[in-house]
């Protein structure tokens, strides 16, 4: 008997010490969740970024505007102002990329030089439909030889919808041209033979 009584309160007291380790878990258990409906508060906003690779001073490199489209607003046409230091780099040309290709827009682009240094290339994509999502151009420019650096082009949009209407609320910064004598390290060839290939 005194076995039965001993059994039973020593399987009373695991289980009462099992209780009190899962007690903290189940508090715990609504923090958890509430990470989801955060994440799902989050709004895909329209964006423009102007990217653009690692340069060595005296080579070519490449500003492609890249676009991404809020789910309920598309871009149809959009107005850019790019400066650049006409010392430090000569514009040489812009291209549609696969996103204009697609809308079947057009691009233009001309240049307006200041009296100082600067130099203004107005660029001009207009759609008769609306731009998916990806590459929209890429604009040309050789790099001087000049002292490796940081290089900032002040950047200004002007984005409109299908119907005309401006859209006010597009993300979009000033481009980044890193100069340097060191490259960085070149993709895997598996990445590059794939990119090429589709």
């Amino acid at each position: 008997m005194d076995k039965l009584f001993g059994a039973a309160i020593l399987l009373l007291s695991l289980g009462m010490v099992q209780a009190q380790e899962e007690a903290p878990a189940q508090e715990e258990a609504p923090a958890q969740e509430e990470a989801p409906v955060q994440g799902e508060e989050e709004i895909k906003r329209t964006s423009i970024l102007l990217a653009s690779p690692t340069v060595q001073p005296g080579q070519r490199t490449y500003v492609t505007i890249l676009l991404s489209n809020e789910a309920d607003i598309s871009v149809s046409q959009m107005e850019h102002w790019l400066e650049f230091p006409k010392s430090k780099l000569t514009y040489l040309s812009t291209r549609a990329g696969i996103a204009a290709d697609l809308a079947g827009a057009t691009v233009k682009a001309d240049t307006q030089e200041s009296d100082g240094d600067m130099v203004t290339l107005h660029l001009s994509v207009q759609g008769g439909s609306a731009i998916p999502d990806g590459p929209v151009a890429e604009i040309t420019f050789n790099v001087a030889e000049i002292i490796p650096e940081n290089l900032i082009l002040p950047h200004r949009l002007e984005a409109s919808s299908v119907d005309g209407e401006r859209i006010e609320e597009v993300e979009f910064a000033d481009a980044l041209l890193k100069i340097s004598h060191v490259l960085p390290d070149a993709p895997p060839a598996i990445f590059s033979c794939f990119f090429y290939m589709h």
